[in-house]
This record gives structure tokens, C-alpha cells and sequence, in this order.
């Protein structure tokens, strides 16, 4: 593993690591270590996005519960990931996962998956499920093509902005956020289009990586998932409609469902407590502190 890690001051933020680890056919994925923390919290994000898009993400969980550690992967062809070619199955993603876990030593973690990103923390949870502590999946489904499929439009939408992407934030707009959060459209995304203009994941790898997603179902081995599991979704998500989370509901074994009003396919931007409160939900009660009187 190669790694590069940063001194925080003494009163500042946590301590980083940023490095890379070779799979097991040779190719080299990267990674982000929050480093402290007996929790280990794995975050796999979504299509064409590298771990870098979680944005506040991880560090509002950190603020709920300070042993949490949150530890990003850029799948490959994403992010510090681009020189490895992206595979057509998103288990060779999960496994990725595995490797990252062993190469920190790591025996269990929880598991947040987002769209792309939770279709491969399905099979995180099935290909290794002595790996997995718990899931939080977002915004995803455990068979796209068994429908219901997005609207025409979006379908077209999606299909320009990975053959010609836009400086626009209208399309983005369209494919991201649900009707009560277009009016703040500007605010939302443009960090998102700042960062994928800084580090643009290339077209093969959007390609290669709908390609897996269209051949991902995991409807049958789902039922072999017993870890907790936290469901989430937009009732407004015009990418991946809600009935998609909504069967993944019924399928993962106790698993808690809950659809957000008025929100789309960009959860995390436009409802951002909603992750933390739902890993919140799935870690253990935080000790209680000692009564320090003696009786």
C-alpha cells in the first residue's frame, strides 16, 4: 500500500491518509482514511463519481458520533483511480472493497452505499458478509432493468451529458434534484461541477460502469443478507424511481425503509441529515458516562 498521510494541528481536523493499494489483478485503487475511530464506516459513491463527491458527508457523520471512521474509495477509473480500467460487473467493485478493508486491517465495517455505489455494497454484502456490519443504501435498486424505468426525457438526458457533457446546470438539475430544490439548483450543484470539471472521470469508464450497472440483480442472494440495513429514497427521484428502493425493502430481511417528500436522485445534497441519521439509527447506543459519585 502506498500512502500519503497528513499531520492535523493539534486542535484541528482528524488525521487523513490518502493512498493507493494494488487488487488483486494488479490494478492500483485508491483511497481516503480518516484513520481514527474504532467504528470503520466504508463510502462507496455512485456512477462516474469518485469518493471525493461525498463532500460534508463524512465529516457531519463525524460530528454525530466522534469514534466514526469514514474511509472513501475511488472506484475504478474514478478520481485517483483513473489509471485502472473500469470492470462490466460491480462485484469485481465489491471485491475492490474487501481488499481496501484487508490492506487496513479491518475486519468489519459499515457500509453507505449511494445509486451505483449501493448496487455495489449489495454485493459487498453478499460476496463478503463477514465483512459487513451494516448497510445504508441510497437511492439504488437490486435490478435497474426490472423496472420502472426513468421518463424518456431523462433517459435522453442522461444519455448527452455522457456523450456530451454540459456546462449547464439544467440537465444535471434534471437528473439530480426533485421539484422543491430546483430553485436552489445554483447553490447545490455547482460545487458538484466544480469538482468533475477538476478531475473529469473519462467516457469509457461512465460506459464500462453502465454497462455493470445494467447487468446487476441481486434480487434472488438478497435474501441471504441478515445485517442491519437502512433503506433510503427520494419520493421525487426521476434517475432511479423510489419503487426500486422500495423492493429492495422487501427483499433484504428487517430491513427500515424511509422515502424522503419532494426529494430526487441527489439525496445527500438536498436532505444531508439524512445519512447521518440513519447510520445513526444502525450504530451502537454511544456508552453512557460514569457517575462519578461513589456511594
Amino acid at each position: 500500500m502506498d500512502s500519503d498521510t497528513a499531520q492535523p494541528p493539534a486542535s484541528g481536523p482528524p488525521l487523513l491518509r490518502r493512498g493507493t493499494f494494488e487488487s488483486a489483478d494488479g490494478r492500483r485503487i485508491a483511497f481516503t482514511d480518516h484513520v481514527d475511530g474504532d467504528e470503520p464506516m466504508l463510502f462507496i459513491q455512485g456512477l462516474s463519481l469518485s469518493g471525493d463527491f461525498w463532500f460534508n458527508t463524512p465529516a457531519t457523520v463525524r460530528a454525530r458520533r466522534s469514534g466514526v471512521r469514514p474511509i472513501l474509495i475511488d472506484n475504478r477509473g474514478t478520481g485517483r483511480s483513473r489509471g485502472a480500467r473500469a470492470p462490466r460487473s460491480l462485484a469485481v467493485l465489491a471485491d475492490d472493497c474487501a481488499a481496501l478493508l484487508d490492506v487496513l486491517a479491518i475486519e468489519r465495517a459499515w457500509v453507505v452505499g449511494l445509486s451505483m455505489g449501493g448496487m455495489v455494497a449489495q454485493h459487498l454484502a453478499i460476496r463478503h458478509p463477514g465483512r459487513v456490519r451494516g448497510l445504508v443504501l441510497v437511492a439504488t435498486s437490486a435490478c435497474v432493468r426490472a423496472g420502472p424505468w426513468p421518463a424518456p426525457t431523462i433517459l435522453r438526458t442522461l444519455a448527452r451529458g455522457v456523450l456530451s457533457p454540459s456546462r449547464s446546470l439544467d440537465p444535471l438539475a434534471a437528473l439530480l434534484l426533485g421539484p422543491n430544490d430546483r430553485p436552489r439548483a445554483t447553490s447545490l450543484l455547482t460545487p458538484f461541477v466544480r469538482l468533475a470539471a477538476r478531475a473529469p472521470t473519462p467516457r469509457a469508464t461512465v460506459l464500462s460502469q453502465l454497462a455493470a450497472v445494467a447487468s446487476h440483480d441481486t434480487r434472488r442472494a438478497l435474501r441471504s443478507v441478515t445485517c442491519p440495513t437502512e433503506i433510503l429514497a427520494g419520493d421525487a427521484d426521476a434517475l432511479v424511481p423510489p419503487a426500486h428502493s422500495h423492493t429492495l425493502a422487501q427483499i433484504i430481511p428487517n430491513a427500515r425503509y424511509t422515502v424522503f417528500s419532494g426529494v430526487g436522485h441527489g439525496l445527500p445534497l438536498c436532505a444531508p441529515t439524512a445519512i447521518p441519521d440513519a447510520i445513526e439509527r444502525l450504530l451502537p447506543a454511544p456508552p453512557r458516562a460514569r457517575d462519578g459519585n461513589i456511594g
